[in-house]
């Protein structure tokens, strides 16, 4: 499961540029979304990262962050409303 999210958030911006000619920027307006904007600091996601994240987030690598169940589920759960962005928009 960890390595499938991993993939899959690289897949978003580039994969939707690659392959429907969207565009690579993040609906929050920064010209890129790349995995780490997405996990760390877009402000689309600030209250889901407030609530299932620990404080120090910023200090931790993705990969543990996952390890956090806390942290796993809520990664998990942006992805899915991620996901269900993306398709509205097709």
């Amino acid at each position: 499961m960890l390595i499938r999210y991993l993939h899959y958030m690289e897949l978003f911006a580039p994969y939707q540029k690659r392959f429907f000619d969207k565009s690579s920027s993040c609906p929050c307006g920064e010209p890129e979304e790349t995995r780490d904007h997405f996990v760390y600091n877009c402000e689309l996601w600030k209250a889901e990262r407030s609530k299932g994240f620990s404080k120090n987030f910023m200090n931790l690598s993705l990969r543990q962050l996952l390890q956090n169940k806390y942290s796993y589920f809520t990664i998990k759960d942006m992805i899915m409303k991620r996901f269900l962005m993306s398709i509205e928009d097709i």
